[in-house]
């Protein structure tokens, strides 16, 4: 790894009005802002249905929108500082995404776990496994210390 590269990983809510046939190109529109900064995807998740734990409302052009549902997603990356500021701006611009997170990470943080997701079949209730990333636990660690971490993790 490059000593300016550092590992990224940006989590996305898009809009549950999107196509399911178009999420593939909404995030090829994020990976291919990685590559062209010279960044590289170390992992990802394309984006599944889920139900949200509450409603948030969301402006698409100018119509206010609520809503319950949207498809998660997420992608790892390496790349420079210059790089996750140009993915953020993208995905900030982009309509079809409800809300984003982007945080620096490391590439040994990731253990799999199943969360379950619903089907936007109401016949279908049953909730399927997906594969989603859990931090390792390390022990106990104290507030002011969670306060640091958060700070040097979360990216304006």
């Amino acid at each position: 790894m490059n000593d300016q590269n550092k590992i990224y990983e940006i989590g996305f809510h898009f809009i549950p009005t999107v196509a399911e046939d178009a999420l593939g190109e909404e995030v090829s529109k994020i990976k291919t802002v990685i590559e062209e900064g010279k960044g590289a995807v170390i992992a990802d998740e394309f984006p599944k249905l889920r139900q949200l734990a509450y409603a948030i409302d969301t402006m698409t052009g100018t119509t206010k929108h609520v809503f319950d549902k949207a498809y998660f997603g997420w992608i790892k990356f390496e790349g420079t500082v210059e790089c996750a500021e140009a993915v953020s701006t993208v995905v900030e611009k982009n309509e079809s995404v409800m809300r984003f997170l982007l945080t620096k990470t490391t590439r040994e943080q990731s253990i799999v776990v199943d969360v379950p997701t619903f089907s936007e079949n109401k016949e279908d209730a049953q909730p399927e496994k997906v594969t989603r990333v859990k931090e390792e636990e390390k022990g106990p660690i104290d507030e002011k210390q969670i306060d640091e971490t958060i700070e040097e993790l979360v990216i304006e």
